[in-house]
């Protein structure tokens, strides 16, 4: 199977895709002002395939624990499988995102590979290390913890850049 070769737009776009940490890829799209349209898509193209990468690393999390559990019929067990079910479709429509958008949704690749224990993909919670493992204490803070927004987002208009207030 051969390797394809990704050719850039423009030095910003070709920077922008060596960058794995969400909170760097917001920064280089802010420093360098991409005015253009072409370049503020490729931004939001990155970020998105940022966001499938991050909820497919959640699912093995919550199905690890989830198998653990001897009666798959509790309400425990439920709750976990509604959980990375979510995941599973969070993932599906940010990849529907992606391909609406005129996007490839990057849902693995040796570059994005899983390996546990690990942290969250793009420098979420950074201090958060996963490990597969059964349903304990452990697991279940980590769970709280991923489900928990790092920051409140700020939210701004496409066109003229300014705050958007929604609420």
């Amino acid at each position: 199977m051969g390797t394809s070769t990704i050719n850039f737009k423009n030095k910003f776009q070709e920077q922008a895709s060596k960058i794995n940490n969400v909170q760097e890829l917001i920064a280089h799209s802010k420093k360098t002002a991409c005015e253009e349209h072409d370049d503020k898509m490729f931004i939001l193209k990155e970020l998105l395939n940022n966001a499938v990468i991050l909820e497919f690393a959640t699912i093995p999390i919550y199905l690890q624990a989830m198998w653990t559990i001897k009666d798959n019929k509790c309400e425990v067990a439920k709750s976990i499988r509604n959980i990375f079910q979510e995941e599973m479709l969070h993932m599906a429509m940010v990849c529907n995102m992606i391909a609406g958008i005129g996007g490839e949704p990057k849902i693995y690749n040796t570059e994005n590979r899983l390996n546990f224990p690990s942290g969250l993909p793009g420098g979420v919670h950074p201090k958060l290390f996963l490990y597969l493992e059964g349903l304990n204490d452990s697991s279940l803070r980590n769970f709280m913890e991923i489900e928990l927004p790092e920051e409140v987002a700020d939210i701004y208009d496409y066109d003229s850049g300014e705050l958007v207030d929604i609420g």
